[in-house]
């Protein structure tokens, strides 16, 4: 990253907003960056539905903006944040907010749903608003899931075990990042 840096290219200008379903303790992040020397500043927290407390997903939201603002530590980050929105998933109502308000340059979102087992309404939400980002120039960035293309496989207690995607992630409107199987 050290030659984009030197060029002053290091997220000046551009906001990231990240979706999570748990609240965060910003020490968390603050302890992240002191360890490492990253000087960034605060991410905003917007609650963006039901307030879901702390969940198991604390960590997830946690690393978001650690990394983030570890590879662009002078975008500005707001992390929206929901308890369970629509089908299934806390970024349903976070994602939409986000999207509804033109809320940030780029999206990222690190949940992940089986595409083998959503529904067609699942899947047209998701296509839909992701259409709705990249019409108003918002990048949507999907993470391709912890166990890429097996990602169905006894994880999501439905037991299609197919090989498929994450359904997030599926959309022509989005970018699915990360790693593979």
């Amino acid at each position: 990253l050290e030659p984009l840096y030197a060029t002053g290219i290091d997220g000046r200008g551009t906001t990231i907003a990240i979706v999570g379903g748990s609240r965060i303790d910003p020490n968390d992040i603050r302890l992240f960056r002191q360890n490492f020397g990253i000087v960034s500043g605060e991410p905003t927290v917007v609650l963006a539905g039901p307030d879901p407390g702390f969940t198991g997903d604390e960590l997830e939201g946690c690393l978001d903006l650690e990394w983030s603002g570890a590879v662009a530590p002078a975008a500005r980050q707001v992390f929206f944040v929901s308890a369970d929105g629509l089908p299934q998933l806390n970024p349903d109502l976070a994602a939409l907010t986000a999207v509804d308000g033109n809320l940030g340059d780029i999206l990222s979102v690190s949940f992940a749903w089986c595409e083998a087992d959503s529904t067609a309404e699942y899947i047209d939400y998701y296509r839909n608003l992701w259409a709705q980002a990249a019409a108003q120039g918002i990048s949507v960035l999907v993470a391709s899931g912890d166990t890429g293309a097996l990602g169905c496989y006894g994880t999501d207690g439905l037991g299609s075990d197919a090989v498929s995607v994450n359904a997030l992630g599926s959309s022509p409107y989005s970018t699915s990042v990360g790693g593979t199987q």
